[in-house]
This record gives structure tokens, C-alpha cells and sequence, in this order.
């Protein structure tokens, strides 16, 4: 079953103004098409290029770019995911254009709250996602270490300069945060449920609505920059859920932002959602943020059914887009 997306203006409990069925070329879509952010306190940015760090089997990265800041705008040229078994050239013999310059030899991966390390370049090898992958950078600790950088690895981010990538904090469940955002959040689910429903035609689904309406909503994620700069907003997943006759989980699953206006109340803008059943649903986590002189970027990992992406996303309390994404394999 495919998720349902809409997107819906900011007001304090959103109203969806159009649905779709979601397949990945939707979800990896533009978001909105409002203009860049005004230019904030932030110094001009050099070119830098992003890379997702993407833990294989033993616990080793490797390096998928995913975009690349080239001053002024985003973009990104890396090949697109093809079969495993598709030959990957050399990394002497990966083209220029695929970065616009020759591959950075070395690169800072961050993996997690305050760890980091500096890695080497050795090869190419491809991403250890799914039946296709993009070709991907094999790398060596300049110290000689393990590239397991944990026992349990997350997928991490790669900067090929000194670039500053600002950490996100996740608002644990009964923090004073989160009891003060669950309101306005639980609200816009309900308002919003009946209609991302209203676009699924399984019968299945139908049939347990009466239990996914006693359900309470789960908010599942919740997070933040590290930083208190203003305007202070927030990222966030909710799903309300119920068992059906068959056994399978059926529910209704939306993400969006959430920021404070002038007045002191708490309102979610840019809402999408959908239906799912089972572990088939898309869900997005924040994995840093840039504050570069045109606005505020964020490195979002975008995770499905057998299927991996990445984003880069303009937030600002005028409202969010979408301005790169890059597919890191899946089935």
C-alpha cells in the first residue's frame, strides 16, 4: 500500500488542501515553492559537499554525496542508484562532472552527537542499501581506527570541508517541550485524518477505521535544533494506529513543522501524511542543520519499505522546501 501526501498552508490547525497517492518519486518531490528565506547574520559560505556516511554489515561507511553547496545554490550530480551488479569505475576514473571537481581525498564524518572523525578516501565501492545502489566512497580512518564508529551505527553525515553542520536534539517524550507542542500536534492530526483516509480505496482500511479513531496519536518524533536561535522551530511525526481483522497495523502517519507566532501560540505548517499498514510508510529524521547567509538548510534522511533517501530542506517560519534529494538504493 502506498502513503497519501498532501501539503497544507500555515494556520494553527491545518486544513489539507490536495492529496495523492505517494509512490518514492512523489515523496522525493518538491515540498513547496515559496521564495528562499531572507538572508540572515550568517557569513557567506564557501562550496562544501555533503555526503551521507551509510553503515554496511560490519559497521564500516561509506560515503554517498548527496549534495553540494556551490556558494549560492544547492544541486546534486552523483549518478542515480543502479543495479548491484552494474560495474562502478575507479575512483581515478570517476568524472569530474559528478562533483564538478576531482573527489575530496579527505572528508570529516559525524555520526551522532559529538562524534566525528577524519576520513581518507581509498575506492569505490557501492551503498550497502538495497538491491540497487549508487556508487559510493569507500573510506580509512586517518588514524588508523575502525570506520565502526559504535556498536549500533546510525547513518552520519560526511563534509568535505570545516563547513559547521548544527546538531539536531530530539525532545524526549514528557520533556517540558514536548508538553507544550503536544497539543497543537495531536490537534492537526485529527483535523487532518478523515481526509488522508478518504484517499485510500482498500476496503481493509474502511473496515478499522471506528478502532484508528479510539486510538490516541502517538507523537514519535520530535526534534529541534541544538541551538536556541530564533525563530526556534521544531520537527515532528505523529501516527494514530489500530489492529485489524487480519492482524496487520493500519494507521494514519503525518510529519511537518511546528513554530510559535507572534501571539504565543503554537501552529503547524506544511503538513503531509498518509495511510499505511504494516512497516510500509516513509518516515524522515533531521540529521544536522546548516546556517548559511541565505537561509537555513536541513539534512534529512528519508527512510521507506527497502528504500533510502536523502533531502536537503529550507526551513524558515515563511514555510519549507525542498531542494535536493538523492536516492541511496532500495528495492
Amino acid at each position: 500500500m502506498s502513503d497519501v501526501w498532501v501539503i497544507a498552508q500555515p494556520v494553527h490547525v491545518v486544513s489539507l488542501r490536495r492529496a495523492s497517492i505517494l509512490v518514492l518519486a512523489l515523496m522525493l518531490a518538491v515540498v513547496g515553492s515559496r521564495p528562499s528565506v531572507a538572508a540572515g547574520q550568517a557569513p557567506p559560505a564557501a562550496p562544501f559537499m555533503v555526503a551521507a556516511a551509510i553503515p554496511g554489515e560490519t559497521g564500516a561507511y561509506a560515503l554517498v554525496p548527496i549534495a553540494r553547496f556551490t556558494g549560492s545554490a544547492w544541486v546534486n550530480t552523483w549518478p542515480r542508484p543502479e543495479d548491484g551488479g552494474t560495474p562502478i569505475p575507479s575512483l581515478a576514473n570517476i568524472p569530474t562532472s559528478w562533483l564538478g571537481k576531482p573527489v575530496p581525498t579527505t572528508w570529516t564524518l559525524r555520526v551522532g552527537l559529538g562524534v566525528s572523525t577524519k576520513v581518507s578516501v581509498v575506492g569505490t565501492t557501492r551503498s550497502p542499501v538495497g538491491c540497487s545502489s549508487p556508487v559510493a566512497l569507500a573510506v580509512a580512518r586517518l588514524d588508523g581506527g575502525p570506520t565502526n564508529l559504535s556498536r549500533a551505527p546510525d547513518v552520519g553525515v560526511a563534509l568535505d570541508t570545516d563547513q559547521v553542520l548544527e546538531d539536531v536534539h530530539t525532545i524526549q517524550t514528557g520533556d517540558q517541550e514536548w508538553i507544550r507542542l503536544r497539543p497543537a500536534i495531536d490537534q492537526a492530526v485529527r483535523a487532518n485524518q478523515d481526509r488522508l483516509v478518504g484517499e485510500n480505496s482498500d476496503s481493509r482500511m474502511v473496515e478499522v477505521l471506528p478502532q484508528i479513531d479510539a486510538a490516541p496519536v502517538i507523537l514519535e518524533h520530535l526534534s529541534r535544533p541544538a541551538s536556541d536561535t530564533s525563530p526556534l522551530i521544531y520537527y515532528f511525526e505523529a501516527v494514530r494506529q489500530a489492529v485489524g481483522r487480519n492482524g496487520a497495523t493500519w494507521g494514519v502517519n503525518l510529519r511537518g513543522w511546528i513554530r510559535q507566532d507572534a501571539g504565543g501560540q503554537w501552529s503547524v505548517f506544511d503538513l503531509s501524511g498518509g495511510t499505511f499498514v504494516d512497516d510500509k510508510r516513509w518516515s524522515a529524521r533531521p540529521l544536522g542543520l546548516f546556517r548559511l547567509a541565505n537561509g537555513v538548510f536541513w539534512v534529512m534522511e528519508i527512510g521507506g519499505y527497502e528504500n533510502l533517501a536523502f533531502a536537503i530542506d529550507e526551513v524558515s517560519s515563511a514555510g519549507s522546501r525542498r531542494l535536493v534529494t538523492a536516492e541511496a538504493g532500495g528495492c
